[in-house]
Order: structure tokens, then sequence, then C-alpha cells
């Protein structure tokens, strides 16, 4: 039987993107992101060109992006990555690759989006269309693929399920005020969290969503979710063998496991001015964080 929570994020998101390819400018004017700061801003209600997503204030419109809400398949993942929201998405010459005349724009692309995402084409060797952004999920992708050895016996991962908190495009990450529009905070909780928990729970990996940056010590909160100070690990005296610097410090970098009053869990990692996924010296802590997770919420 399908997965009725997936099942309505799959729509939705096919919808949102045939919108935005049918007329960029109307599919936004009613779009509860950026809707977001007309009513919550000091220019309430002043229409969605004061939205930092709507421009970056040097002439980049982020609206006509084509928004980019996951990639790879909720039905059939290695594991679950909840991120911010995509980046400025590079170019092809001097054209950007997400615009509506660009190379990952079409017809096809954006009638089934699913069809397109479900395959993860930034991670795809023979897809090249992709550019920085194929290099910076290969990447990513390559420690996913030892994280979820770390929590299972999985000889050859498959690729993962990444969802972002906003679909739009930017160049840095707009912050969002959840605590003060109940709107955005729902659609959140409805189209990004409950997709990826159901995701993470029919995956190759029985193990949370799994997020990198300090910003979703403050956001997850807002959503509902806390983190006991007796689930997280740092350079504080978890383990005798943390990493360090070169100079011999403990290597600052924090595992933090939230949950819900639904005892949902999502594990955000992050590190002071960083959004990087850790490096290979994590190897041997993650191992041992990776199984009191286990031990937590199983």
């Amino acid at each position: 039987m399908e997965n009725e929570i997936l099942k309505q994020f799959v729509k939705k998101n096919n919808m949102l993107i045939s919108e935005w390819y049918e007329n960029p400018r109307q599919c936004v004017e009613n779009n509860v992101y950026f809707l977001n700061y007309s009513k919550t801003t000091r220019k309430k209600n002043k229409g969605i060109e004061h939205s930092p997503l709507y421009s970056n204030g040097d002439g980049i419109k982020y609206y006509k992006y084509r928004p980019e809400p996951y990639l790879g398949d909720p039905y059939n993942c290695s594991i679950v990555m909840l991120n911010l929201n995509p980046g400025f998405g590079g170019e092809d010459g001097d054209k950007p690759l997400h615009w509506k005349d660009g190379v990952l724009v079409d017809e096809k692309i954006c009638t089934n989006y699913y069809d397109y995402a479900k395959v993860f084409p930034y991670i795809q060797e023979d897809d090249n269309r992709h550019v920085g952004a194929k290099k910076w999920w290969q990447s990513r992708k390559a420690w996913l693929d030892n994280f979820v050895k770390k929590v299972a016996d999985v000889k050859d991962p498959s690729a993962p399920f990444a969802i972002e908190l906003c679909p739009w495009h930017s160049k840095s990450w707009k912050d969002l005020k959840y605590k003060e529009d109940e709107d955005l905070k729902n659609y959140i909780l409805s189209y990004v969290i409950a997709p990826a928990i159901e995701a993470a729970k029919g995956a190759q990996v029985k193990f949370p969503p799994v997020c990198i940056g300090k910003s979703f010590e403050t956001i997850l909160p807002l959503l509902g979710f806390k983190c006991d100070p007796t689930n997280c690990w740092n350079q504080d005296g978890c383990l005798k063998e943390w990493p360090t610097t070169k100079d011999g410090i403990p290597t600052q970098r924090t595992y933090q496991l939230f949950k819900n009053d639904k005892n949902e869990y999502i594990l955000n990692i992050w590190a002071p001015g960083a959004n990087k996924t850790p490096s290979p010296s994590f190897n041997d802590a993650e191992t041992f964080i990776v199984s009191e997770i286990k031990e937590i919420i199983e």
C-alpha cells in the first residue's frame, strides 16, 4: 500500500514545479515561503519583492530559478538528508542552469519532477548537466555511504533522499520566521518534516534523517524538536579518542539527536562556521555515536 504522506509530498511538488514552469512570477506570488517575509517583517504586506528569496540585492532574481524541493527517491533511498535550501545553482556559460531556458529546465522535468529527481541526477557519472553541484553532492554522497555502513551491514548503499527545508535557491541561507508564521511552520511540518520521517522509515537503513549545520540547532526547536543534553556528542568529554587539530586541540564538532513529542528523531551535525561533512578523522567517533543512537531509537 502506497504511503499517503509520501504520495501527497510527490504530488504537491510536481504541482509546484509545473506551476513555476508555466509562470514563475505568478507561482511565487502566493507561495508560503515568499509570503512569510511580507507577513512578518517591517515591510509587512508590501509584496514578495521585499523577500530575500526574491532577489539578492544585486539584481539576481531567485524566483526565476526552478525550485528544487528534493533530490532522490523518497520510496527507495539509503538514508535521508535534510538540507536548508538549494544553493545558487551554477551556470552553463553565462546562462543559469535552473532558469527557464537553462539545461535543467524543460517540459519533461517540469511536468513530472519526481521522474527527474528520483535517480538523484547530481550524483550520476554520465549526467554532466550539473557542473559545480555535481562535485559537491558526490562528496556528500561518499560521506553518507560511509555513514550508512556504520548503521548496518550494507555493502552497496543506494542513493540518499535529500529534502530541502526551503525549495527556493539563494547564494546563502535566508532565515525564515517560523515562530511568527503558523502557515509556514505547518507547511514545513506537513511537506518537509513528515515526508523526511516517512522516507527514513522505509530507507535502506533504519536511522533518523540527518542534517548538517548550526542553523538547525535553532530551527528544529521551532518545529517541535528538542535535544536532551545526554543525546549530544562533541569534543567535551564524549570520547577519549576524539579527533584533534594539528596542534593537538580537540576538533570542534557536535552531533545532536533531536526528538519531538511523537518520538520522531532527527540527527544534526555541525561545526563552527562550516556546512561541511565531517572529515575521515571522525570515522571512529561516528561509529561510536551511531551505536549510541541505535540504542536510543530502538
